[in-house]
C-alpha cells in the first residue's frame, strides 16, 4: 500500500504548475515549495503536471529539475516526476553507467517487471538514451551475468501462480546436479530456471532443494560462484522468496554502518512509494527493530532527507517536530 499523502481536495493542476514555476524560477530553488508539491501527488496527478506544465510554459519539467537541483536530490525528483517505464529506463541507464556495474538495480528492475512493463522499458530507453536497451546489455556486460540479465529481459517468464509439482521436481534435480560438479557450476542451467519460471515457482523449488541438499541453494551460490553472476542470481532468489524483506533488508544495507548508499536507498523508495512502503515499513521495524524513517533521519540530512521522508508517509509537522528529533538523539546514544 502507498504510503504518499495526497490533500483532499486535490489541487487544480494548473494551480499546481503555477506554483512549481514559481519555485523553479526563485534564486536557488524554492525546494520546499517545489517537494510539498510533487511528494503529495500520485503518479497520474504527477504526469497531469508534467504534461500542462509543458504546454504552459513551452519546457520538459524534467529538465528544467536537473538545471536547478543537485546531486541526490535532483536524481531522486527525475525519477520520481518520471512515468514508471522512464523511471526504470534511466534506473537500468545509470546502472550500467557505472565502472563497476550495479547488478543489484539491474537484476531488481529486469525481474521485478511483467512482459508488458519490461516492453515499455525497452521503448522508453530507445526514445530517451538512443540505443535499445538489450544492446546497451550485450555490450557492457560480459559472461555469465550477461546471458542472465538478457535471459530476464527477454524471456517470457509465466505470471501463473499454479505449481506445477513435477516440474518444480524436475527442475530441482536440475540445480542439484548443475552444482554438483566440485570444479564448476553449470551456470546455463542455473540461467534457464532463473529466467523462465515464475516467482511462486521458483520459490517452491528453491524450498525443495534445501530438504533434498539439506543445505539452501543460496549457501552453495555462495560457495561456488562470484562476481556480477552471483549477485544477479541472489537477487533473483531473495525476490522470488520474500519480495517485502528483500526491499527491507536492501534498504537497511543501504544505511548501515558507515556511509549510505544513496542511490538504492533512492531507487527503492521512489519505486515503492505507491505500491508496497506500507508492508515494507512494517516488515523493516519488525525485523530491525527501529522504523525505518527513523534511520533514513540519521543516515540523510537537507532537503534529500525531507523528500525521502515524506515519500515513506512522514508529515513535515513530524520532520520538523522538536520531539521527534529528541527521539532520534536518544536512540542513537543508545
Amino acid at each position: 500500500m502507498s504510503t504518499i499523502t495526497v490533500p483532499n481536495p486535490v489541487p487544480d493542476t494548473n494551480e499546481d504548475c503555477i506554483t512549481l514555476h514559481k519555485a523553479l524560477e526563485d534564486f536557488g530553488c524554492d525546494k520546499e515549495a517545489l517537494l510539498n508539491v510533487i511528494c503529495h501527488r500520485d503518479q497520474q496527478q504527477r504526469q497531469r503536471i508534467r504534461h500542462s506544465y509543458n504546454r504552459k510554459y513551452e519546457e520538459d519539467i524534467l529538465k528544467t529539475l536537473k538545471s536547478k537541483l543537485h546531486a541526490k536530490l535532483e536524481k531522486g525528483a527525475v525519477l520520481w516526476m518520471c512515468d514508471p517505464a522512464e523511471r526504470d529506463a534511466t534506473i537500468l541507464h545509470e546502472a550500467l553507467r557505472c565502472m563497476s556495474k550495479d547488478y543489484s538495480a539491474l537484476t531488481e528492475v529486469l525481474y521485478l517487471r511483467t512482459s508488458a512493463e519490461l516492453l515499455d522499458i525497452r521503448r522508453a530507453y530507445s526514445s530517451r538514451f538512443g540505443r535499445s536497451l538489450e544492446e546497451e546489455l550485450a555490450t557492457k556486460i560480459d559472461g555469465s551475468e550477461k546471458k542472465l540479465l538478457l535471459g530476464l529481459l527477454r524471456e517470457a517468464r509465466s505470471e501463473d501462480d499454479e505449481i506445477d509439482t513435477l516440474q518444480v521436481e524436475a527442475d530441482t534435480k536440475d540445480l542439484l546436479s548443475a552444482i554438483s560438479n566440485t570444479k564448476e557450476v553449470n551456470k546455463s542451467v542455473i540461467i534457464r530456471v532463473f529466467t523462465t519460471r515464475s516467482s511462486s515457482h521458483l520459490r517452491d523449488v528453491l524450498d525443495s532443494f534445501k530438504t533434498v541438499h539439506g543445505y539452501s541453494f543460496g549457501k552453495i551460490l555462495k560457495s561456488k560462484t562470484h562476481g556480477g553472476f552471483r549477485v544477479s542470481v541472489r537477487v533473483v532468489m531473495h525476490c522470488a522468496k520474500n519480495l517485502i524483506n528483500y526491499y527491507a533488508k536492501t534498504l537497511y544495507e543501504s544505511m548501515k554502518g558507515m556511509g549510505t548508499d544513496d542511490s538504492t536507498l533512492t531507487r527503492i523508495i521512489v519505486t515503492c512509494a505507491e505500491l508496497n512502503m506500507k508492508d515494507i515499513k512494517a516488515h523493516f521495524s519488525r525485523k530491525y527493530q527501529r522504523p525505518l524513517h527513523e534511520m533514513i533521519s540519521l543516515d540523510t540530512m537537507g532537503h534529500f532527507q525531507t523528500f525521502l521522508m515524506l515519500l515513506v508517509g512522514v508529515s513535515r509537522h513530524e520532520i520538523h517536530n522538536g520531539s521527534f528529533v529528541k527521539r532520534l538523539s536518544s536512540w542513537s546514544a543508545s
